[in-house]
């Protein structure tokens, strides 16, 4: 017997990173939002700025993107926002009815994911159908390609044109990278094979990592702390300016410290923290300068990139072990706090003992150095073999 069910719930609340996020599509559903937003501004008194900031503020991301939503700039609309605009509107109860109703395609809030019919009912015989989909291999998996430069990806577009396989590309300005997407299945997994003799041409693949990026000088440390004067106290990186990533809580937590406090990237939350907005070079130079690195993300990561690179620089890493996060941070032998109250303490606790800081920075430089490109060329072809 088959059941209806709300497709708005496929969204979970844990899942507070953007690109997790489940968008839809429905007609007039542009329409829709537009009347929460008058509906919000009306009875709130608000302008379309202070509302795009109050859910930017509520969702841990840019309040442009919100208002690229109010504006009707997109084409499928991400679950979180419309459960924040219906929060403050008095009349949601009739917003969400009208919402909920033939909903047609949901996809993952990511320009290269590709969109699925919605389904409200999975009987018995919809079972065996989407099982036959897996049986036969029709579902696929996306790979992800990526550099600092876009220059750096065009010798593997000309393979894939040459090639016949189909791709997409975009540019995270976020974790200042351009990346190329491809759907891996049966039918091109063959061909995709000929394009990992190309993986050396790249700076950075996913998690691998060229081990001469990180070879930093004393003298290239003194120089940096000197340029950006970040002299004459630890420094202390609290990670990617983003409010996901942990960086307010990380500040309060540590801003009584006698220490530079810093973040990189594009800012998505204002902190008192020094914010660097730098080239991928300076980016490591900044880790290398770090006595301590934190990577307190509030949500699960896939791996993590900065933890990652952090050992790769021999900075000791203090981190919340969300989702992958821990196998890397176990693995190198750094720390883990779950709670930020708790993160005061480990900091001090490292600053105040540098042998132990010496040590971290060896046991993670050992454990990250393994996560080579011939590495990982031998674990993803095992990888996509496997599920395909």
């Amino acid at each position: 017997m088959s059941k209806r069910f709300n497709l708005l719930l496929l969204h979970r609340p844990e899942d507070i990173h953007p690109r997790t996020w489940i968008c839809l599509r429905k007609p007039k559903l542009k329409t829709i939002v537009k009347n929460i937003e008058k509906d919000i501004l009306k009875n709130q008194g608000w302008h379309r700025e202070k509302l795009s900031k109050e859910i930017a503020n509520r969702l841990h991301c840019s309040h442009t993107t919100i208002k690229w939503v109010l504006l009707g700039k997109r084409e499928f609309y991400p679950v979180p926002i419309i459960f924040k605009l219906l929060r403050f509107s008095k009349n949601k109860r009739k917003f969400l009815k009208e919402i909920k109703k033939n909903i047609r395609d949901l996809k993952v809030n990511s320009a290269s994911a590709k969109p699925v019919k919605a389904v409200y009912k999975l009987s018995e015989n919809s079972a065996k159908i989407l099982g036959a989909f897996m049986a036969d291999g029709s579902l696929s998996i996306q790979v992800m390609i990526a550099a600092p430069y876009s220059k750096n990806l065009e010798k593997i577009k000309k393979k894939l044109t040459k090639l016949k396989i189909h791709y997409s590309t975009g540019n995270a300005s976020s974790r200042n990278q351009h990346y190329i997407s491809i759907q891996a299945n049966g039918n091109n997994f063959e061909l995709l094979n000929k394009i990992i003799p190309y993986i050396d041409e790249f700076e950075k693949l996913n998690g691998s990592s060229d081990i001469n990026d990180f070879n930093i000088s004393d003298k290239e440390v003194l120089e940096f702390r000197k340029k950006y004067k970040l002299e004459g106290k630890p420094i202390v990186y609290l990670g990617n300016c983003q409010k996901a990533k942990g960086v307010v809580e990380s500040y309060n937590a540590l801003k009584c410290l006698n220490c530079h406090l810093v973040t990189s990237g594009k800012p998505m939350v204002e902190i008192p923290a020094r914010n660097f907005e730098v080239s991928s070079r300076e980016y490591l130079r900044l880790l290398k300068t770090s006595d301590i690195v934190l990577t307190m993300s509030k949500f699960k990561e896939g791996w993590c990139r900065t933890a990652h690179e952090a050992m790769l620089c021999k900075t000791p890493v203090i981190g919340s072990g969300k989702g992958g996060m821990r196998e890397l941070l176990e693995g190198g032998k750094q720390i883990i706090c779950e709670d930020f109250s708790k993160l005061r303490e480990r900091v001090e606790c490292l600053l105040r003992n540098p042998q132990l800081r010496e040590k971290m920075g060896e046991d993670g430089y050992n454990f990250a150095r393994s996560f080579t490109i011939e590495k990982f060329k031998k674990d993803w072809l095992k990888l996509i073999k496997d599920l395909l």
